[in-house]
């Protein structure tokens, strides 16, 4: 009899410090930010120049683009470069590729260079922009713009292990960033492949904070 009641009275007791830890581990979160994080991507980005175009006639008829590219840029310039052209007609903005036919360098401050589109412009066309693709850039650690805290550091997660499992933790990283495109970015320094990159949060983080994942 004294032995069932010390078993019953066992079995409450951690059932109640069973109930109150979770109780206390489920207030925690609701205190806690909710992060979301995964790996750096592999992406190929374009190096890009946009110079003002104008419309040119050749001597044979055919319709360029003529630009004037600064010094900085034009030493990357060669004839053959792909470019891609934006320009309006009708009310619609169409787009078409086309390549470097000529780059002029007279020794001045600027240098020119002619683009033919690969297939001929309508007339009176408006020609929105113009870029030459310089090269292009693969890399293995690339981030949404988002994820950056600051202009040169971002959050990592950090895993240790808890009183109840494996526990999140946000690490601040300062970083270098390079290219930057469409919505994403190089980060040429600071990061590996490996870590895991806080790219999302539902209140302002700090160094060293034990975060966790959005309830779903």
């Amino acid at each position: 009899m004294v032995k069932e009641r010390t078993l019953k009275a066992g079995i409450i007791f951690f059932a109640v410090m069973a109930f109150f830890t979770l109780f206390s581990r489920a207030v925690m979160n609701l205190l806690t930010p909710s992060v979301t994080f995964g790996p750096p991507k592999f992406l190929i980005f374009d190096v890009k120049i946009s110079p003002e175009p104008q419309i040119k006639i050749l001597d044979d008829g055919t319709k360029a683009l003529f630009a004037e590219v600064n010094e900085e840029s034009a030493y990357e310039l060669a004839p053959g470069l792909t470019c891609e052209i934006s320009y309006a007609s009708s009310g619609r903005t169409r787009r078409v590729s086309g390549s470097v036919s000529e780059v002029i360098n007279d020794g001045g401050s600027a240098v020119g260079v002619y683009v033919l589109p690969d297939r001929d412009l309508q007339d009176n066309v408006k020609i929105v922009e113009l870029s030459i693709i310089l090269y292009s850039i693969a890399s293995q650690t690339v981030v949404p713009v988002s994820a950056l805290a600051t202009e040169d550091s971002l959050y990592v997660i950090e895993i240790k292990e808890g009183f109840l499992g494996d526990e999140l933790f946000v690490r601040l990283r300062s970083v270098e960033t390079g290219v930057s495109e469409s919505g994403m970015i190089e980060i040429v320094g600071g990061i590996t492949p490996r870590d895991y990159v806080v790219d999302g949060w539902d209140r302002p983080l700090r160094d060293g904070q034990r975060v966790t994942l959005p309830y779903k």
